[in-house]
């Protein structure tokens, strides 16, 4: 019924908007609401959100997120094409608007071209067994173009696989943070673009998001410094061999700080290849020894009861 998927759209948007508080963004204004563009027309929004990622600029990012609850039996390739167009043009109008700044001063100092399109798909089985429909959409889609001087906005679109996924990584660290007794904090090693130096923050910025490899440090009251590694890969040699090569050269190998991979993925043939694995990170080098664990986090197949609580 319309009141059903209406209803069902509500709960989404606050539960897609507990996620991202969770991962660190900071929420700005109530829940669907409505916002005059530079071009004096209203535009529906569910939910609007900003973060600071230090790699890419020292001005906060503003962000229009778009909250979607569908049946797979509901979709449509071309409705997904119009989301798309419907929230870069949403971008394109508000991020020139007085009135999103009147309204919202905490936006007057950001870079506005964000938006994402969180679509949990409500018959969760059903997707998980067949999702290449939602694939094929994703491959097609056909991007917009810019508004002005070739600058285009970012657009991402979250599933259920990549929420699950998120709401894995939240709940591991969690229980990290309580078997350790300390206090995670995303790790962000040098940027090249930027020129800035390691960043730590508790805040996970949106390319990492999508990254197969997510960096974490921390360190317990005991003053023990613990480095994670949340790897949602390939459990294959030669994956792990690019792993190795990739945390080298960022600089995360310290064989004097414990090292703990939690991998994401499951396969049954994994342990038989694991000892080699851990050869491979824990070599000797100069007589000494890397510390390395390897662990599983806990896979969802529906969202936890972290994000229920309404």
């Amino acid at each position: 019924m319309a009141e059903d998927q209406g209803y069902n759209g509500d709960v989404w948007n606050k539960q897609a908007c507990m996620l991202l508080n969770k991962l660190g963004w900071t929420k700005v204004g109530d829940y669907d609401i409505d916002i005059e563009g530079d071009d004096n027309k209203d535009y529906g929004i569910d939910s609007l959100f900003k973060y600071l990622d230090v790699r890419k600029s020292q001005c906060e990012q503003g962000v229009i997120i778009e909250s979607k609850c569908y049946k797979t039996t509901s979709f449509k390739s071309a409705e997904f094409q119009k989301w798309i167009t419907r929230i870069n043009a949403k971008v394109n109008k508000l991020k020139h608007s007085e009135s999103l700044y009147d309204k919202f001063p905490e936006f007057t100092n950001t870079s506005f071209n964000n938006g994402i399109i969180l679509i949990w798909f409500s018959n969760h089985l059903d997707y998980s067994n067949n999702n290449d429909f939602f694939r094929d959409a994703l491959l097609n889609v056909k991007l917009p173009k810019s508004r002005t001087n070739a600058v285009f906005n970012r657009i991402y679109v979250l599933e259920n696989e990549a929420i699950l996924k998120l709401c894995s990584l939240k709940d591991t660290i969690e229980k990290i943070n309580r078997e350790k007794d300390l206090e995670l904090e995303f790790y962000y090693p040098t940027s090249e673009k930027t020129g800035n130096p390691i960043y730590r923050n508790k805040l996970l910025t949106i390319d990492y998001m999508f990254s197969k490899f997510i960096l974490a440090e921390g360190k317990n009251q005991s003053g023990i410094v613990y480095r994670i590694v949340f790897y949602f890969g390939n459990l294959e040699k030669n994956s792990f061999r690019m792993l190795y090569s990739g945390l080298n050269n960022l600089g995360f190998i310290d064989y004097d700080i414990p090292l703990i991979v939690y991998t994401y993925k499951r396969d049954s043939q994994f342990r038989k290849i694991l000892p080699d694995i851990k050869e491979l990170f824990s070599k000797n080098i100069n007589n000494k020894h890397l510390e390395v664990e390897f662990k599983e986090m806990d896979v969802f197949g529906d969202l936890p009861t972290f994000l229920r609580e309404l």
